[in-house]
């Protein structure tokens, strides 16, 4: 019995969180820069060269970043390929494969 409460918690935590990653993606966000809201370009650019150097280094075959704060977006970088394999640069709006799902269900019911 606690099984199937497990697995429907879990079912619906999933359509949960489907539901709010969908209605977020569907409502763009404003833009602003970092100064108006408070945050230093410097600690961006650390960032950006922190990501970056992973991808020159070939750990990782692409990265996006966004900083959002306050409801602005105030940093949107796209870095590397798609895929190893393919020379598909990374775009805003790539896809990208999660395999463990339970990591988004778990953050959702820690909200």
């Amino acid at each position: 019995m606690r099984v199937n409460h497990l697995r429907s918690l879990g079912l619906f935590m999933a359509a949960l969180s489907l539901q709010v990653i969908s209605s977020v993606a569907a409502t763009p966000l404003p833009m602003a820069s970092p100064e108006s809201q408070q945050v230093d370009p410097q600690r961006l650019e650390r960032m950006h060269e922190l990501v970056g150097g992973f991808i020159n280094e070939g750990k990782y075959a692409g990265a996006a970043t966004m900083v959002v704060r306050n409801g602005k977006i105030i940093d949107w970088q796209n870095w590397g390929k798609a895929s190893i394999r393919t020379a598909e640069s990374v775009e805003k709006d790539t896809i990208y494969r999660i395999y463990s799902l339970t990591k988004v269900i778990t953050a959702v019911a820690v909200l």
